[in-house]
């Protein structure tokens, strides 16, 4: 008899933990496993909902306004007693929380959570929270390394509570990109001679765009006449601050923030992919970039220095050196045989963080846990 999961999340909006449970519905083992997906906020307006239509009505929506939404749990709570799930996976803070509680009231056996990021700015009663709920928690899956030991120390979980299961992506999307690159490009308003240094993802602090946007500046002063554009791909809360400093710096033209892109569009427009990040888990865009072929720049951070072997399969800068930034895009802009050799190799490094071991991990646990072993 197949075992019955449910995944839950925040919603689908566009995010790489909201990705990476559209890519373990879709890519799970159906002869073994009923998948159903809960999103407990309400839906944003750019979503994956379309890439999980396939479910039906085992793609249940709620709309709780918050915690402290006692009408729109009890419907929740409702719902996982009527369908006796046997385990439940949950990714996010928010769902994290809402769904454990609810699961561990309604008997589902088997209870699951993920371990995104490296948290630094939680707060003590969200730390609170986890560790009571770990301890009715199956098992904790870090998306890294570095998020198991830093979520270990920083909220008091014993280590053997978590398994590391890297975030990725299939890597078949990327094999073969758009052939439409010039169409793409012209899109974009950018010339077919222009080197296009591309990055991914929402626009807010994390990110750390607007250090790409001083490092873009910088390089501009350095060499007046390269032919280059930074094209930061997203949406998210720090548009207008970001659009300021590219005004300020007086960088319009070259610097461009065409909104949300499908990511093989993206990786079709990069020549060199770049993420100046100050912290992350695992990125996902970066695993995309990589299995692209394409060389990279990245912050070392968490993830970041467990994907890129520096100066072997891409390039680590210091988050928040616009220098040292600088420099590397200097790098890889005017030394083509350089750049060839680091996508090469960064194709080759992600043959190690396979959606198929991904799933493999995540199979094994859901089959282990419901054994009791």
């Amino acid at each position: 008899m197949k075992a019955k999961i449910l995944f839950a999340v925040n919603n689908l909006s566009i995010g790489g933990a909201e990705r990476m449970a559209v890519h373990q519905i879709s890519r799970i083992n159906r002869d073994a496993f009923e998948p159903w997906l809960a999103i407990l906020l309400p839906e944003s307006e750019n979503s994956f909902s379309k890439d999980v239509s396939f479910l039906g009505r085992h793609y249940v929506r709620f709309a709780m306004r918050g915690l402290w939404d006692a009408s729109e749990m009890l419907k929740v709570f409702r719902f996982l007693k009527q369908e006796k799930f046997d385990a439940v996976v949950t990714t996010l803070f928010f769902t994290n929380t809402v769904m454990r509680v609810l699961a561990l009231c309604a008997g589902v056996p088997v209870i699951i959570s993920h371990e995104q990021n490296m948290y630094r700015d939680k707060k003590r009663w969200q730390m609170l929270i986890d560790k009571i709920l770990s301890y009715g928690t199956t098992k904790i899956i870090a998306v890294s390394k570095d998020v198991l030991e830093f979520t270990s120390r920083q909220e008091h979980i014993p280590r053997e509570k978590f398994i590391v299961n890297y975030n990725t992506t299939p890597f078949q999307d990327f094999e073969n990109l758009p052939q439409n690159k010039s169409e793409l490009k012209y899109k974009l308003g950018i010339s077919n001679g222009e080197v296009v240094f591309a990055t991914a993802g929402r626009l807010i602090e994390q990110k750390g765009h607007i250090y790409l946007i001083q490092a873009a500046e910088e390089l501009r002063k350095l060499k007046p006449d390269a032919k280059f554009k930074v094209v930061i791909f997203g949406d998210g809360s720090l548009r207008s601050m970001l659009e300021a400093e590219i005004k300020r710096l007086e960088m319009r033209g070259t610097v461009l923030l065409p909104g949300v892109w499908p990511a093989p569009d993206i990786m079709a427009v990069a020549d060199i992919f770049v993420l100046p990040s100050l912290w992350e888990g695992l990125p996902v865009v970066l695993v995309e970039a990589m299995a692209a072929g394409k060389p990279c720049i990245s912050s070392r951070v968490s993830g970041a220095r467990e994907l890129i072997e520096d100066k072997k399969s891409g390039l680590l800068v210091e988050p928040k050196n616009v220098p040292d930034l600088r420099e590397k895009m200097f790098l890889l802009m005017f030394d083509a045989n350089l750049s060839h050799q680091y996508g090469v190799a960064a194709k080759i490094r992600t043959g190690e963080f396979s959606i198929e071991r991904h799933m493999e991990v995540l199979e094994e646990l859901l089959k282990n846990a419901k054994k009791g072993e």
